[in-house]
């Protein structure tokens, strides 16, 4: 790197740290071109432009040994300039104006692929299709939330993924996922999913959000003999069910629904938190086969009398928590 111990943007000189890190944020940096000596840092690592004012990506041709680029809470538009940075392995666009996935064809290290994160619902990015991945084969996490996308589809040659974020989109229906097989995480909450179906081929998958959609029914998990977590919130089921052969299942997330009987747990010993807060629920039955339950999430004063001395009777004991447990929604 020359010697070079720092970088300059109008006036300020900006350290380079540990010889390879180099931050500059929070400037109103409009232009990467009025960064002087950026372009000589050819052993950088890491670049973080975040929450600037940039509007294009240039300026970054020299950066051959770039590993982690971060422009968050910029105004880029296109993906471009990115060529020549074929050791890259984290890219963060989250909170920009790209309306496409384009531009990465030469990005085969890439691991960690950032369109948007899950933001109070306000638009990260303005993409419509998922598109652009096919030389990504050894990404391993895609997140996509708050965008525009309507349709599952371009995710064929993501062979290595293990966690994928769509929530908060506009997606209708469940498929194309079935070459993903490597899957452990998938977020598709707060869509406009019908119903749980094509996910059998997701054999190592620990972790399913399908929370805040227009679910009725709970089916088509037989195959899901790995998952340990089940987010199904804010829906319109009415029966627990079909859950005989998820034996690995240790969180199930079922408030807001409308639910009447809590029950069909006979297989499911290994839960520990379950979670089935604001629905109607009159009857409460085979409790007794989750052994390791620790927590519960329900509305006990809204229950029927009969159903809440029940309740008490066999939740009366000090290994149960009825209040508490760390945020379950994020990934």
């Amino acid at each position: 790197m020359s010697e070079i111990k720092f970088v300059e943007y109008d006036g300020e000189k900006y350290e380079i740290y540990q010889k390879d890190t180099l931050d500059i944020c929070f400037v109103e940096l409009e232009n990467i071109l009025e960064i002087k000596n950026l372009d000589k840092l050819t052993d950088l690592k890491y670049l973080s432009l975040e929450c600037n004012k940039i509007t294009k990506i240039q300026g970054l041709e020299n950066l051959v040994n770039l590993e982690e680029l971060i422009l968050n809470g910029n105004k880029i538009q296109k993906i471009e300039g990115l060529e020549n940075l074929t050791k890259l392995k984290v890219l963060s666009l989250d909170g920009n104006n790209v309306h496409k996935i384009e531009g990465l064809e030469n990005l085969t290290e890439l691991k960690f692929l950032n369109f948007g994160n899950e933001s109070n619902n306000v638009k990260n990015n303005y993409i419509k299709k998922i598109e652009g991945l096919d030389c990504l084969e050894n990404l391993y996490e895609l997140k996509l939330c708050n965008n525009e996308i309507n349709e599952l589809e371009g995710l064929d040659a993501l062979k290595n993924l293990e966690v994928l974020d769509l929530s908060y989109n506009e997606i209708s229906e469940i498929k194309n996922l079935d070459e993903i097989k490597n899957l452990k995480k998938l977020n598709l909450n707060d869509n406009q999913i019908k119903e749980i179906k094509n996910l059998g081929n997701l054999k190592n998958l620990k972790r399913l959000n399908l929370s805040c959609n227009e679910i009725r029914e709970i089916k088509n998990l037989d195959l899901l003999e790995s998952l340990t977590e089940l987010i199904l919130d804010c829906n319109q089921i009415r029966n627990i069910q079909n859950l005989q052969n998820l034996r690995e299942l240790k969180i199930l997330c079922l408030s807001e629904n409308q639910i009447t009987i809590i029950n069909d747990f006979e297989e499911n010993k290994k839960i520990q938190e379950l979670w089935i807060a604001k629905n109607p629920i009159e009857r409460i039955e085979n409790f007794e086969a989750l052994i390791n339950l620790s927590g519960i999430v329900i509305d006990a004063e809204k229950l029927p009398k009969p159903v809440l001395s029940e309740f008490k009777t066999f939740f009366c004991s000090d290994r149960f928590n009825f209040g508490y447990f760390p945020k379950h929604k994020e990934l």
